[in-house]
């Protein structure tokens, strides 16, 4: 466990060590380039592909075939039980299936209905910063590799910002990069390196989370981690609105506690706290100025299968008779399969050990990924919508690990 002189020494990111997490990233990054270039396109990327192409310029009615064709190659080599985080050896299929694909989105994005809904439509555009990210290099590399390149970058960087949230919590360079590594190689980092907003909105989060620890750590020098827990908010809500107010509620939340808290008042923590519910309160109210889908359209398009379906009735009601199916089912995956819990479990206790104000915001944020699955209880989509829950293990575990002492 950390002295208290430790703990209150200013934990600086060293260049040496910051060059090390530099060097994992780009070494890992060249490892997915080589084994899954340009990386398996997600259904949810052909919306993301169709605002980056209508940026670059392009018609909307002329964006959907060139958004589909690697979705097409992808879901006609799609091997037997789905998508998989192993790189699968694949025959290229032929051009002309390719095209029946194509002509077949075109047909159902021009149809109005389903995927040609105004309302699917709008879910996406609510979601600006990963197609805006993503216009340049869609412009010069094309679709397939322009989608992936951006998404790539910010699942990369997300590993780096674990790096440095372990150093200001006291870890070593060594422990830090472990929990980078760990970042990529566990389910959190495989979502967050798929070419859709997943990755953003995990850089942004972990942007957020690592302004409001250094608020902790460092409350003799606030400007920095003030400034990261703001623009992770903004980069979150421009992401992702409906991640970025869990998160930030959910931060909020924490500080506004540790403030009021004779160990951890501070002016520096009573100012996150401001700026953590400033975001919480003001995301609502930007989102709905700015004409974005709320949780009635959403909830919709979960029980409509988007849109493919009649609206249903009470959509509150079948959320919650859906939520009574999906949590036994989930809790039955998860006890045949028990890595995540015994990985959370073991995570949360190293944090609570280390830091319990850490642990807390560390905790706070991870549980967004549950609240994710109960506001879309999809079995198919929980992997995904859960993955944040990942961060107590990452950021936990190599906390497990001898910490070496600073001069």
């Amino acid at each position: 466990m950390l002295t208290a002189s430790a703990a209150a020494r200013p934990l600086t990111l060293r260049l040496a060590a910051v060059q090390w997490a530099a060097v994992l990233a780009l070494g890992y990054g060249l490892l997915q380039v080589l084994a899954q270039a340009p990386g398996q396109e997600m259904p949810d990327t052909v919306q993301y592909a169709r605002l980056a192409l209508h940026r670059t310029g392009t018609p909307w009615a002329a964006t959907a075939a060139p958004a589909a064709r690697q979705e097409c190659r992808d879901r006609i080599n799609l091997p037997v039980g789905g998508r998989s985080a192993v790189p699968q050896t694949l025959v290229t299929p032929s051009e002309d299936r390719v095209e029946a694909c194509v002509r077949l989105f075109v047909r159902a994005a021009g149809s109005g209905t389903g995927i040609g809904d105004p309302r699917y439509t709008a879910i996406f555009a609510a979601r600006p910063l990963y197609p805006l990210l993503a216009a340049g290099p869609v412009a010069v590399l094309g679709v397939a590799w322009g989608m992936w390149l951006p998404a790539l970058a910010c699942g990369l960087l997300a590993g780096m910002l674990v790096f440095a949230l372990l150093r200001t919590l006291g870890a070593s360079t060594g422990a830090a990069l472990a929990g980078q590594l760990l970042c990529y190689v566990l389910p959190v980092g495989f979502w967050a390196l798929r070419p859709m907003s997943e990755g953003p909105s995990l850089a942004a989060t972990l942007t957020a989370l690592l302004g409001a620890a250094l608020t902790v750590r460092q409350p003799a020098r606030p400007r920095p981690g003030l400034t990261l827990l703001a623009v992770g908010t903004a980069a979150g809500f421009l992401t992702r609105y409906s991640t970025a107010v869990l998160v930030t509620a959910a931060l909020a939340a924490v500080l506004l506690v540790l403030a009021a808290l004779p160990r951890t008042r501070t002016r520096t923590v009573a100012a996150a706290a401001a700026v953590a519910a400033a975001g919480a309160l003001a995301q609502p109210f930007a989102a709905k100025a700015l004409g974005w889908p709320g949780t009635a359209v959403t909830l919709q398009d979960t029980f409509t299968r988007h849109f493919n379906r009649p609206a249903v009735a009470h959509p509150w009601r079948m959320l919650l008779d859906l939520e009574g199916q999906l949590w036994p089912d989930w809790l039955h995956s998860i006890g045949t399969q028990p890595l995540l819990p015994i990985a959370v479990l073991a995570g949360a206790v190293a944090l609570w050990r280390t830091s319990r104000a850490a642990a807390a915001l560390v905790l706070a944020v991870a549980a967004t990924g549950l609240a994710t699955v109960a506001a879309h209880p999809v079995m198919t989509e929980a992997d995904r919508l859960v993955s944040p829950l990942w961060l107590a293990a990452v950021i936990g575990l190599p906390l497990w690990l001898p910490r070496t002492p600073r001069a």
